[in-house]
């Protein structure tokens, strides 16, 4: 099974101050480390103020998580696929 279009482009979504901003995580320069979630990619993604942490788990690839605050990643296998197309 292949990776669902979305996860091609890492796009990220935060709400700031009461506005939306619509920001590419890599270019992300806020004040706060960001962990966002929602676009599977095969591993984490990991960027200076962002990490992205949906590795897929939905459709059958990893669970993965993040210890705070020493930002050590977990990866788990999924037991199986929970959505297919």
């Amino acid at each position: 099974m292949a990776f669902p279009p979305a996860a091609a482009g890492a796009t990220l979504n935060i709400n700031v101050v009461n506005k939306a901003i619509s920001l590419r995580a890599d270019r992300w320069t806020g004040s706060r480390h960001v962990i966002y979630g929602h676009t599977p990619r095969p591993h984490p993604v990991l960027h200076a103020n962002a990490t992205g942490l949906d590795t897929g788990c939905v459709y059958g690839y990893t669970l993965t998580g993040i210890s705070l605050p020493d930002f050590k990643v977990y990866k788990v296998a999924a037991r199986r696929a929970y959505f297919e197309d």
